[in-house]
């Protein structure tokens, strides 16, 4: 039995916490995973509408040793958001978050792979396969993406262990003519 969690499904938990937040008919505490590895990661999801959050995966990959690491980095980005506690900060970056139909279609991103920077791990190919666009391919033991079935969902460069090795671009939208 294989459960689907970690890096490769921490936008998509993201994007639940919030949904669930901004639910005025939910009045429980929200618990937020799913991809938690950095203290960063944890303010975002506490700033989300998550009001405590679990960390599996992350203990899994690098054991207990990690969870000294995020919450020092936690702490930190906790104080320069100017927040003495977690309660304050949940939920407090909801006000900003626009509406998709507010944003602009006029560009599109796409992933792209630094082939000088890629260890040919393989995680980008497998996160892009799980996340059904399978954009990226090994050749030679280098992955190369930025074809044409990217979805730009990033999960390649939130997966990547090489800083760098994954950027996301936003060329110009081909507008296409009508017949």
């Amino acid at each position: 039995n294989l459960g689907f969690s970690g890096l490769v499904c921490r936008l998509m938990a993201l994007r639940f916490i919030t949904e669930m937040a901004q639910d005025p008919r939910l009045t429980i505490p929200i618990s937020g995973m799913g991809g938690i590895y950095t203290g960063h990661d944890a303010v975002e999801f506490l700033s989300l509408g998550a009001s405590n959050l679990q960390c599996t995966t992350a203990v899994m990959h690098h054991w207990i040793h990690i969870v000294e690491d995020l919450k020092d980095g936690f702490l930190r980005h906790l104080r320069r958001c100017g927040h003495d506690s977690v309660s304050e900060m949940s939920g407090a970056g909801l006000p900003s978050l626009e509406s998709p139909d507010k944003l602009s279609l006029s560009m599109e991103a796409v992933a792209t792979i630094v082939p000088e920077l890629c260890t040919g791990c393989g995680d980008c190919v497998r996160s892009c396969s799980n996340g059904a666009a399978d954009a990226i391919q090994l050749f030679d033991g280098v992955a190369k993406g930025g074809s044409q079935k990217c979805v730009a969902c990033s999960l390649c460069s939130q997966i990547c262990p090489v800083e760098g090795a994954v950027k996301i671009s936003t060329p110009p939208r081909i507008e296409r003519q009508s017949c």
